[in-house]
């Protein structure tokens, strides 16, 4: 009891007052955001709010507590609550919870002012500007989970792209914009410079060049299609003509732009002049190679005198120009045939110049030479003892008259051929080369049909001294001969 004094006197009285402690109140429950319609509409609220309850907002004084209403408490704009039971009598203010009144989610419009910018190399530099950390890109070809954030200094490759506004808190990921990034544009390279040329020795020669070039070029020749590239090889040994040479074509690089290089030529000769002339015989797989006696380039017609038989034998010019290598020569093969007695042989050379032509030929004229003949007796029978002997008037290759024997080296050069077509084996006839006398034996007409018969027999005569001189007497008609059983 305060202010009492024990030694004052009288009696006092006094009011005593007891302070009773507040109950405390545990925090509301039940109570849950009520979402707004938008971002700047305060049209959210609390539900499940009492009039026991007040809020404010969390950033708001102590003093500033709102009553709630039964139900739900409206008309609340986005942010965090404080709601809490109110004192009473005999209980203080309850603890608070925090509800939080949010709005959906906001979309983002696709972001404006990008640009795709092509890449400085071919696979790969290329950028987006306008770009910045709160967007994000893709590939427009890649799904969604691919979007990556953009980070300074990023490059990418040649393509369409989305780029959109990340998502954030209050927004949902923005629309895409689409960027495209063209590809990489090679450069162009400038022709070059330096090259210098020979001429060809000849005007249809291929030994002209081009100098100054590089392993990094390509050339062709101006109206052709198609580039070679350059090497040594091909380089210095090239015709005349007009050449375009450039750079070729690389990575991040265009074909360069064409040089243009000329090989010159000196005139073309008009030589179409042999300046010697052959002829080949070929016989039976065999040749042999002759020369044209007397020959002069000048002259442009011979004549070749054989004598025999060259009767099957093909003949053909073996000629060699006077300008060879740029002369073109054209020429001809003849067979000789039975009865034929000449083969015209012709060579045609055309001079570099494609214009001047002269025409060679060659009569190749083939002299047969034949012996006559007579036959003694004419007319007898097998049972006597004569038999018939061919007698030869023979001459040789200047005309004079000869014996057999001048002419051959051996019996084995002649070849006695019967009307059937064989030969006649030596053992039924005798020669006597210095008479130019053959007698058929009386043996070659054993066992013939009985009867008389004309015989007829061809002799062939090789000689000695020409080896393309074949002395034919043919069809030398035999006597009658009457076979007696």
């Amino acid at each position: 009891v305060s202010g009492y004094d024990k030694q004052s006197q009288g009696s006092v009285s006094a009011e005593l007052s007891v302070t009773k402690p507040l109950i405390s109140q545990s925090q509301p429950t039940g109570v849950t955001a009520i979402t707004t319609s938008a971002v700047n509409v305060a049209d959210g609220g609390l539900s499940g709010t009492t009039t026991d309850m007040e809020y404010k907002l969390t950033t708001a004084a102590e003093s500033a507590y709102l009553s709630c209403t039964a139900g739900s408490t409206t008309g609340l704009a986005v942010g965090a609550y404080n709601v809490r039971l109110k004192a009473k009598p005999g209980y203080a203010a309850g603890s608070p919870t925090t509800i939080t009144v949010s709005a959906p989610n906001q979309n983002q419009a696709a972001p404006t002012g990008l640009a795709g910018v092509a890449p400085t190399y071919v696979y790969g530099g290329g950028k987006i500007t306008g770009i910045t950390s709160l967007m994000e890109y893709k590939l427009l070809s890649e799904p969604d989970s691919n979007y990556k954030d953009y980070t300074e200094g990023t490059t990418v490759i040649a393509g369409s792209y989305a780029v959109r506004y990340k998502a954030r808190t209050g927004y949902n990921a923005g629309a895409a914009a689409t960027i495209v990034v063209p590809p990489f544009v090679n450069a162009n390279q400038a022709a070059p410079t330096g090259l210098t040329t020979a001429p060809t020795t000849r005007a249809t020669g291929n030994d002209g060049k081009i100098n100054g070039w590089t392993a990094d070029m390509e050339y062709k020749l101006s109206g052709s299609g198609i580039y070679t590239q350059c090497e040594d090889y091909k380089m210095n040994y090239l015709y005349a003509g007009t050449y375009l040479v450039r750079l070729k074509a690389k990575i991040g690089f265009n074909a360069g732009a064409d040089a243009t290089v000329v090989i010159a030529a000196p005139a073309a000769k008009n030589d179409a002049t042999l300046q010697d002339l052959r002829y080949i015989v070929t016989s039976g797989g065999t040749e042999e190679q002759y020369l044209v006696d007397g020959f002069d380039p000048a002259v442009t017609t011979y004549d070749v005198q054989l004598s025999g038989n060259e009767y099957g034998k093909t003949f053909k010019l073996n000629p060699y120009a006077s300008d060879p290598g740029y002369a073109k020569v054209t020429y001809s093969a003849v067979t000789v045939e039975d009865g034929t007695y000449t083969a015209v042989l012709k060579a045609e050379v055309t001079a570099e110049d494609g214009v001047t032509k002269k025409t060679y030929t060659v009569n190749i004229k083939v002299e047969r030479r034949a012996g006559t003949s007579t036959i003694s007796p004419n007319v007898y029978s097998i049972s006597h003892d004569s038999v018939p002997v061919v007698k030869l008037s023979l001459t040789n290759r200047d005309g004079n008259s000869c014996s057999l024997q001048s002419l051959i080296s051996s019996e084995d050069s002649i070849k006695i051929v019967d009307q059937s077509g064989a030969t006649i084996g030596k053992e039924y006839y005798t020669v006597d080369a210095a008479k130019s006398e053959i007698t058929v034996k009386k043996e070659y007409f054993s066992g013939k049909s009985a009867g008389t018969t004309q015989y007829y027999f061809n002799v062939n005569i090789t000689t000695s001294y020409d080896d393309h001189f074949v002395l034919e007497v043919q069809r030398v008609n035999a006597p009658f001969v009457t076979i007696v059983d």
